[in-house]
């Protein structure tokens, strides 16, 4: 069981790109997706911490969706499953550390039982790499047994 405990995930996402060493953020709304990019590819999170992929044309500007926005894990209790948070704040800065010179965002949202931190980290020397952590805190004032995540 766990109760105001830390749950922690890290997912390493490929990113077939030339470079990803420009994260920029595109509308400071949480309305708007809040954008990781470089030339030809960007990976979008909504008001909701749902993720998607969407391809950029170099060339062109052209975009296309590579699927819609979904959930990046689902925290699934005894009761409920959880994959949806209300974002409320993003952090973006530079790194240096043992892998490298990077930049990384962290972004949190909440719902009434958890609350929820992704953090992207993208390195010079690896363009096609983004590290994703994600960590889940239970804030809710009952305990809480874990089955899994997805």
């Amino acid at each position: 069981m766990y109760q105001r405990s830390e749950i922690l995930r890290s997912r390493f996402l490929l990113i077939p790109t030339l470079g990803l060493a420009a994260l920029l953020l595109s509308g400071c709304a949480y309305d708007e997706p809040i954008r990781i990019h470089s030339d030809d590819l960007r990976l979008e999170f909504d008001h909701r911490l749902y993720s998607r992929i969407v391809a950029v044309d170099p060339a062109s500007g052209a975009t296309k969706s590579l699927g819609p926005f979904s959930p990046t894990e689902t925290l699934a209790t005894e009761n409920e499953e959880y994959s949806e948070f209300q974002t409320d704040s993003q952090e973006w800065t530079e790194v240096s550390d043992a892998i490298g010179e990077g930049q990384k965002v962290v972004l949190e949202g909440s719902n009434s039982v958890l609350r929820k931190q992704v953090a992207i980290t993208t390195y010079a020397d690896f363009p096609r790499t983004a590290i994703l952590r994600v960590t889940y805190t239970n804030v809710s004032e009952e305990s809480l047994t874990l089955k899994g995540w997805t």
